[in-house]
C-alpha cells in the first residue's frame, strides 16, 4: 500500500503532468503484477485452487504460463493498451519475473521523480531513497519467501506429526462420548477428517 500511495502521490508533479502519472500507473501495475508472479513463482502449478494443472501433464509449463497471462491481463495490464501488452510481454519473457516487476516499479519512481524535481537534485535523493527503502523490504520479503519455500521439512518432523494426529483421530471418540452421546461415531470421522 506504502509504495501506492507515495507513487500516486509523489510522482506526479500536477493533475496536468502525464508523465507523472503514466509513471505512477506503472508502479501500481507493477506492484499488482508482483503479488500474481511472486505466487507463480512460489508454486509449480500457480497456486490457483480454481484452475489446477495437473502436475505430470507433459505441457505444465506452457499451460501455467498460459494461465499467469490470463490473470495478469485480467487484474494488471490492459492488452489493447501497446505500452502494457508489451510489458505483459517483458515480464512473461522474463527468467524471474518477481525480481523483474520490483525492477520496473524503481525505473518508473525514479523517472517520475527526477523528472518532477528538475534542477533539486536534493530532493530527487531524499524522495528515491525513501521509495528505495520499501522496495528494498519487499525484495526482502520475496528472499524470505523463497528460502521458505525451498527448505526441505526434516522426515523426523513428518512423522512426529502424522503420529501424534494418529493418536489424537484415535483418542477423538473417547472425548467425544460425554459430549454427543451416541452420535459419537458420526461426530468422530468428520473431527478427524477436519484436521
Amino acid at each position: 500500500r506504502d509504495i501506492t500511495r507515495i507513487a500516486l502521490q509523489w510522482l506526479p508533479q500536477s493533475k496536468d503532468d502525464k508523465f507523472g502519472k503514466a509513471q505512477a500507473a506503472k508502479v501500481c501495475r507493477m506492484t499488482k503484477a508482483f503479488n500474481i508472479v511472486l505466487k507463480y513463482h512460489l508454486t509449480i502449478d500457480g497456486g490457483n485452487p480454481d484452475d489446477r494443472v495437473s502436475r505430470t501433464d507433459p505441457e505444465l509449463p506452457s499451460k501455467v504460463k498460459e494461465e499467469l497471462r490470463k490473470e495478469l491481463s485480467m487484474v494488471c495490464f490492459s492488452p489493447s493498451d501497446p505500452v502494457q501488452a508489451r510489458e505483459l510481454e517483458d515480464c512473461l519473457s522474463s527468467s524471474h519475473r518477481p525480481l523483474w516487476t520490483i525492477q520496473q516499479m524503481c525505473n518508473a519512481s525514479h523517472a517520475g521523480i527526477w523528472a518532477r524535481c528538475g534542477d533539486r537534485p536534493d530532493r530527487a535523493i531524499r524522495d528515491g531513497q525513501l521509495l528505495e527503502r520499501h522496495f528494498q523490504r519487499l525484495c526482502g520479503a520475496m528472499g524470505a519467501c523463497e528460502r521458505i519455500h525451498r527448505t526441505p521439512i526434516p522426515t523426523a518432523f513428518t512423522r512426529h506429526c502424522s503420529r501424534f494426529l494418529m493418536v489424537w483421530c484415535n483418542a477423538m471418540p473417547l472425548v467425544l462420548w460425554p459430549i454427543v452421546g451416541t452420535a459419537t461415531p458420526l461426530a468422530a470421522p468428520f473431527v478427524s477428517r477436519a484436521m
